[in-house]
């Protein structure tokens, strides 16, 4: 009889240590399931900023290069700019 309460009293602890293993790691990946998700997010919100910021930067050159051109057909028509003499006059740059 005492060896079975000691065999049943084994199996109970050794069950119990089962299932509180089993819940510290459950509990200890799904905070690693979060703490990755969180990463996640911040690298696609990074991602999404630096799209913008390249989209910006197109558009702008986009302007830049047709200003340019507009300003090179007015040169090639000989047309007088007051805004380009009054730069020129006052040494000013466009950057």
């Amino acid at each position: 009889m005492k060896i079975i309460a000691g065999l049943l009293i084994i199996t109970l602890l050794f069950i119990s240590g089962m299932l509180v293993g089993h819940y510290h790691a459950h509990e200890q990946f799904k905070e690693i399931a979060e703490y990755e998700r969180e990463l996640v997010v911040i690298e696609q919100a990074k991602k999404e900023r630096e799209k913008k910021e390249e989209k910006k930067s197109i558009e702008r050159q986009a302007i830049t290069d047709d200003l340019t051109q507009k300003q090179e057909e007015v040169a090639e028509r000989g047309s007088v700019n007051f805004f380009s003499k009054l730069g020129k006059t006052l040494n000013v740059t466009g950057q």
